[in-house]
């Protein structure tokens, strides 16, 4: 076949020899039609329901034939590929000279996969698996986008739930905290072992972070769910190193997954395969015409008395909340 573009998965911009990409190795879903009984003409609700990622992106550059080099082996590589060696089945071919290894590298089994040469066992199903790239800089993009949201907390010591406007990446972090200081708690050593109790601890702390962690579908996320139970088993303060770093991680994770999904994009491998067409007028037009649509929408939400937010992203409605949420606490601390 030679060398071709390969495609981004946001953008579907091609991809040249030498780009800085991320790249998901990702799993086919249960619903996916590949596998029996699986449905897929109707449609999907979520970005996840047919392909999802194992878990984060892989660091490198385009090697212009499919594959990846100069890849950074980093926790995030570190992760996605224990996880393939565990679950790893290779294809086998009808040329002898075309085995596969029994011990690989990531960057084997990234080649293999891109050559439809692997597949992944979970819980005793075999599970297609395949790649996508998106662009560094796209990458960084999605990740980066933050919005203000409303971050809601539940009911504690007393206290009452209530919710606050607040980035969504802080939000986000707060939930990772409480995720994580409740593990701490269920997992901590006992005084008394009791059998019994050990394992209902273990239990709730394998069904505690749904959701964030998902406990039905692969999300990228799950395989972040067991780190931090390790974590927690050692006790190690939420602001530990260790904790901090593995929380940005996951973090990052969760706000591409977000990003794919205010967005409307499907995790997929993607079309061109083979083609080195890498023109970029179609992108302009196409990027043209979407600006025009954007433009015109948000003429008719002015025109209807839609209100600006300020330079942090807050609408007035979301200031005069959270200050009455300030007074709120700041009279229940004077006793009124």
């Amino acid at each position: 076949m030679g060398c071709w573009c390969e495609t981004c998965g946001v953008t579907q911009l091609p991809i040249n020899a030498g780009d800085k990409v991320r790249v998901f190795v990702m799993i086919s879903q249960d619903s996916y039609a590949f596998d029996d009984g699986g449905f897929g003409g109707g449609g999907t609700c979520y970005t996840t329901d047919r392909w999802a990622p194992i878990g984060p992106p892989i660091r490198g550059e385009y090697d212009d034939y499919g594959g990846v080099e100069n890849i950074v082996m980093d926790d995030a590589a570190k992760i996605v590929e224990e996880r393939l060696r565990a679950g790893w089945v290779p294809l086998t071919s009808k040329h002898e000279w075309d085995k596969i290894p029994d011990k690989l590298e990531l960057s084997d089994y990234l080649h293999y996969i891109e050559r439809d040469r692997g597949k992944l066992e979970e819980r005793g199903k075999t599970h297609h698996i395949g790649l996508m790239f998106v662009l560094e800089d796209i990458y960084q993009t999605m990740v980066g986008f933050d919005t203000i949201e409303a971050h809601h907390t539940w009911p504690k010591d007393g206290k009452p739930g209530k919710y606050v406007y607040m980035p969504l990446s802080q939000g986000l972090k707060l939930e990772f905290k409480e995720f994580y200081e409740r593990q701490l708690d269920l997992l901590k050593p006992r005084e008394k072992s009791n059998p019994e109790l050990d394992d209902l601890y273990e239990l709730m702390s394998d069904m505690s972070g749904d959701r964030l962690f998902s406990s039905y579908q692969e999300n990228g996320l799950k395989v972040f769910k067991k780190l931090f139970q390790a974590l927690a088993k050692e006790q190690l303060p939420w602001e530990h190193e260790r904790v901090q770093k593995l929380t940005g991680q996951a973090l990052e994770m969760l706000r591409f997954n977000i990003a794919m999904s205010r967005a409307r994009k499907q995790w997929i491998p993607q079309t061109g395969k083979g083609g080195q067409q890498n023109d970029l007028d179609i992108y302009e037009a196409i990027a043209d015409a979407t600006f025009q649509i954007i433009e015109a929408r948000d003429a008719e939400e002015i025109a209807d008395g839609r209100e600006e937010p300020d330079g942090n992203g807050y609408y007035s409605y979301m200031i005069e909340h959270n200050q009455k949420e300030i007074e709120k606490e700041q009279n229940a601390e004077e006793g009124k």
